[in-house]
């Protein structure tokens, strides 16, 4: 077996605060009542997780607005939320039924 050896140099704390921190360029900014910031800015700002707010906008198609404004649901009021879709499509369902016959 051979062991290669890697000459790795801690960086110095000079080189290190020379170097400023950049943005991102792939980051997008969305801009809402005149602030213009990251997903991850809005997060800190609104208190909703990257993701979720990731999710809404993406995969979900809401508006900003919507996005950032709509508070998100605790698990009680997702159980709730699933429990009255059910009933709603099986009443909807038995109505269906009830016309055609």
């Amino acid at each position: 077996m051979r062991v290669i050896k890697l000459n790795f140099k801690r960086p110095s704390p000079e080189m290190l605060s020379s170097v400023s921190p950049q943005r991102s360029p792939r980051k997008k900014l969305y801009t809402f009542a005149g602030k213009t910031m990251s997903l991850t800015q809005w997060a800190k700002e609104t208190g909703i997780n990257a993701p979720t707010l990731w999710e809404r906008i993406t995969q979900n198609g809401w508006p900003l607005e919507r996005a950032l404004t709509e508070p998100v649901m605790n698990a009680i009021q997702r159980a709730d939320r699933r429990r009255n879709q059910r009933l709603i499509r099986r009443m909807s369902t038995a109505f269906r039924q009830s016309v055609e016959a």
